[in-house]
């Protein structure tokens, strides 16, 4: 349940993907402290510009 509880404290997350591990690709989420959008972007933003992840993931296989 304590996963949950974030949303409810005020607390900003966001999901990033960040690596790939064997080709897989692999996501992060953190979890920024209460009202602190801008501190939790920033350090999204590093995690991903350091993480050479530069496409999207689609979600969809395509044939």
């Amino acid at each position: 349940m304590g996963e949950h509880r974030a949303p409810f404290l005020g607390l900003p997350g966001l999901g990033i993907g960040a690596v790939r591990d064997g080709g897989a690709p692999l996501g992060i989420q953190l979890i920024g402290r209460a009202f602190d959008e801008e501190s939790l972007f920033q350090a999204a933003e590093v995690i991903e510009r350091r993480s050479g992840l530069t496409t999207p993931i689609d979600p969809v296989r395509r044939a």
